[in-house]
């Protein structure tokens, strides 16, 4: 059984919140634990950040401890692509 792979998140901005900043929510579907501790499910989050001026379309966030989850691994990252 390999690792689960980290959840990848697209997050869609304007240019004036590129430019200006401000607070962006997202959500996104990761896998979790069932209640059998080996099964897994889905489960929508979301997930309020601070989107910083200067930002751009090559700025890659990652979230620690924010992915998906599986029998006998640590949780895994999301990370958010910036889009326009």
């Amino acid at each position: 059984m390999k690792p689960p792979a980290d959840a990848a998140v697209r997050c869609p901005c304007t240019l004036e919140e590129l430019y200006v900043g401000g607070m962006k929510k997202i959500q996104y579907e990761r896998d979790e634990f069932g209640l059998d501790g080996k099964s897994t499910k889905k489960k929508t989050e979301l997930f309020e950040f601070e989107l910083k001026p200067g930002y751009s379309t090559k700025t890659v966030l990652r979230f620690f401890g924010k992915g998906n989850n599986a029998y006998s691994y640590q949780t895994c990252n999301t990370y958010s692509v910036i889009l326009i």
